[in-house]
């Protein structure tokens, strides 16, 4: 019983550490000490590196000084062969006692071992399975010497007393050790919001990275040091017996598939493991093994409430050809629930043979509103672009509809399809909710001057643009930012600026002005990295994997558990990680959308979640104007993606 995960491209995760001693380059002897040779690999961290080698932290760093200060690709590194492996000692003799230590509320591996001046390792080998987390009240036998005054111990008795008492005994705490994390910044981030991810100094991040200031380009890779004096307890939290989700059952098994453009193809040295210091997977496959590792938690977790479920991998290669010769499996025959594809190319494929053959699909990337019009089978989990205008039109009724409103001329027709379809849903929430919103129609290419005329000085400016042209949309910050500077009086004018999330992709709109015009845009999904969820998860994706989560892992969390929980055990699941899941029913004829859109402004050089609006109007209102705007996929083009 339980779920099995049948690979059908046979997909190891843990190839890495098979492949790890390709990298070595045979057996040194210096000043009478053996040494392996290792060159570092893209994605190496000092953590990952001891738990994979068998080598304490401080080991390495004792023999190879300069990772102190973050590791290199190709760096060559000498690594202490274990059974001749010696580490600065005191001369002095000292004779060797056990102790034992009850682990407290808030203490983690790290403290204790700077209490007891004791390696984590040699505390470690000596209580295995504490790797994977510290309980309060757990005992533990400390192998070194003390200098300190030996703690008084407790009893048994008297650590057990408080759940005698009838008390609940408390969850186990677990902690992140040392890394430095090579990160790779992504859309919307800001140094600042970096810094407060992982609790590092924006001061440190820049001398690190050599940054003169604190801008910083999507896609660009940082050096993050995780230290051990920044690390942080997550407390677990413990499944209800009571969960509905444990007493649903429908089936006694079901049979569910993923759709993964993994692309073990375009890998091969990667999946045999013959890494070289230049060797690198694929963008598109690392998304898909990053979804898959999200997934993989969720399917633990769905097993842990009692699902019992066959799960399929396939690799699609993000190519139609091989999706066609796919569908053609009995696997996919036999399949309740399908999950994917990622490409729009396919996705259109898929959606068409799962309405023949009557295949409950849920799409987990973003896909055009049109792919589940007269097609009740497919169930679009992130919202369109529509829906997310729709969302935008239904938070501005609710908050700005007595501010001065403006909304930017559109210059292409689809800018001014955009621009009528917002027009049109911000009448009807305005009819709903009983107000009278009066929104005026301005020229982005106005000049400074002219914006400046348009301010009213005494109330909330609000302009509004669905442009997704980089050059117009500067012209238009370009010239209202020299409104703002027509004179000190225009630079107190309160105006915010509301536009499409792509922007955030425009390197030229930068944090500045972001920030001066507080830019809001409505997203459909957002993370918020000190929500106690989000923490947890990075924690078990940590311990799981020994790498850091992705946008793409907690995505893909995110959709499996909630597909599998509404499909097939048949309890919606409204609140995940990333994303917040409201489906609307279009009709008879109509697949499901989630029509949940973040609204998120920048403020203060990071991102804050303003809102959450879930936009629930027909389709039917507006059926030509979805013809006309189009959905951008979620992952980046690459050869075998080309859009339709």
């Amino acid at each position: 019983m339980g779920i099995k995960s049948q690979h059908i491209i046979v997909f190891i995760l843990c190839f890495c550490q098979s492949a790890l001693f390709s990298q070595m380059g045979g057996v040194e002897k210096i000043d009478g000490k053996s040494f392996k040779i290792y060159n570092v690999q893209k994605g190496n961290t000092l953590f990952s590196l001891s738990n994979e080698l068998g080598v304490p932290v401080d080991s390495i760093i004792h023999y190879n000084p300069t990772v102190a200060s973050g590791l290199k690709i190709g760096q060559r590194l000498l690594i202490p062969i274990p059974n001749n492996e010696s580490t600065p000692v005191k001369e002095e003799p000292t004779r060797f006692k056990q102790y034992k230590h009850v682990v407290k509320k808030q203490e983690t591996l790290f403290g204790i071992s700077r209490k007891y001046n004791c390696s984590i390792d040699d505390i470690t080998a000596a209580n295995p399975g504490i790797e994977n987390g510290l309980q309060i009240g757990q005992y533990l036998m400390i192998p070194c010497f003390q200098e300190e005054e030996e703690e008084e111990l407790l009893d048994d008795d008297d650590v057990t007393q408080t759940d005698k008492e009838g008390e609940d005994p408390a969850p186990p705490i677990f902690v992140i050790q040392d890394s430095i994390l090579r990160y790779t910044v992504q859309p919307g981030e800001t140094l600042y919001s970096i810094s407060r991810r992982y609790m590092v100094p924006i001061k440190e991040l820049k001398k690190r990275n050599h940054l003169t200031s604190d801008d910083i380009a999507v896609g660009s890779v940082l050096l993050i040091p995780i230290k051990s004096e920044h690390d942080f307890t997550i407390e677990s939290q413990p499944i209800s017996i009571d969960s509905p989700l444990v007493k649903i059952r429908r089936k006694e098994s079901y049979n569910v598939v993923l759709l993964l453009p993994v692309k073990i193809n375009n890998n091969p040295r990667v999946f045999s493991g013959l890494l070289e210091p230049q060797t690198q997977l694929d963008n598109v496959t690392g998304f898909a093994i990053d979804f898959l590792m999200g997934a993989k938690i969720a399917l633990d977790s769905l097993e842990k409430l009692g699902l019992n479920a066959q799960v399929h991998v396939l690799d699609t290669e993000g190519a139609k050809e091989k999706m066609i010769q796919l569908l053609q499996m009995q696997v996919l025959q036999e399949a309740d629930l399908i999950i994917g594809p990622f490409f729009s190319h396919n996705i259109e494929i898929v959606a068409q043979w799962a309405q023949e053959h009557k295949k409950n699909v849920i799409i987990p990337v973003t896909a055009s509103a049109k792919t589940i019009e007269g097609n009740p089978y497919v169930s679009l989990s992130v919202p369109s672009d529509l829906t997310l205008i729709g969302g935008l039109a239904k938070y501005i009724t609710k908050n700005h509809s007595e501010d001065k409103l403006f909304i930017v001329k559109g210059i292409t027709k689809e800018d001014q399809d955009r621009n009528l379809y917002f027009q049109r849903v911000l009448e009807m929430y305005g009819r709903q909710m009983g107000k009278s919103i009066n929104l005026r129609e301005v020229s982005g290419g106005a000049s400074g001057r002219e914006f400046a005329n348009l301010f009213d000085l005494d109330a909330q400016n609000i302009f509004i643009s669905f442009s997704d042209n980089a050059q117009g949309v500067m012209r238009f910050i370009n010239n209202i930012n020299t409104a703002k500077n027509q004179s000190p009086k225009h630079g107190r004018a309160k105006v915010t600026v509301f536009g499409l999330r792509n922007w955030h992709n425009i390197d030229p709109l930068n944090s500045y002005y972001k920030n001066r015009f507080e830019l809001h845009v409505a997203m459909p999904s957002f993370v918020n990295y000190q929500d106690e969820a989000v923490l947890e998860f990075v924690r078990d994706y940590r311990l799981k994997y020994k790498a850091d989560a992705s946008q793409f892992s907690l995505q893909g969390f995110d959709v499996v558990f909630f597909a599998m929980s509404k499909k097939l055990l048949g309890i919606p699941v409204e609140s995940g990680l990333i994303n917040h899941f409201n489906f609307d029913d279009l009709g008879p004829n109509y697949g499901e959308e989630n029509t949940s859109a973040f609204i998120v402004s920048q403020k203060d050089y990071e991102l804050h979640l303003v809102g959450v609006e879930t936009y629930s109007l027909s389709r039917k209102i507006f059926p030509a104007i979805q013809d006309t705007i189009k959905s951008e996929n979620t992952l980046p083009k690459d050869g075998t993606d080309n859009e339709e």
